[in-house]
């Protein structure tokens, strides 16, 4: 299973989990479902590699649009309502955790 199919895949079982998770989520999962469908496997591991390959005489600019800061962001917003609580989260857990592998999330400890 190659990086685009493998985040397809864990869009989809959030978007199964729905009755355990707020809309915003499910919505942002939809829309990024739909909007990785289209881009190839190969464009879509160059896109979301995170190697620069500009000059440094080329300034790069955020763009909030991303697919990986939107992965990033909905991984965030996903951690909030699991650590919000409720029976039945060892899935949702278990989603939570993959993504977090896949964008390299540090674990949130600060002494």
């Amino acid at each position: 299973m190659d990086k685009k199919q493998y985040i397809l895949n864990l869009l989809n079982q959030l978007e199964q989990q729905s009755s355990h998770l707020p809309d915003n989520i499910i919505k942002e999962a939809d829309h990024l479902s739909r909007d990785i469908q289209p881009i190839n496997s190969e464009e879509f591991d160059l896109e979301t590699n995170m190697v620069e390959t500009r000059t440094g005489s080329v300034t790069n600019t955020y763009n909030p649009d991303h697919i990986m800061y939107r992965l990033e962001n909905l991984y965030s917003e996903l951690e909030k309502a699991v650590k919000g609580g409720g029976r039945d989260q060892d899935r949702l857990i278990s989603i939570m955790n993959q993504f977090r592998g896949l964008l390299d999330v540090p674990e949130r400890y600060f002494p």
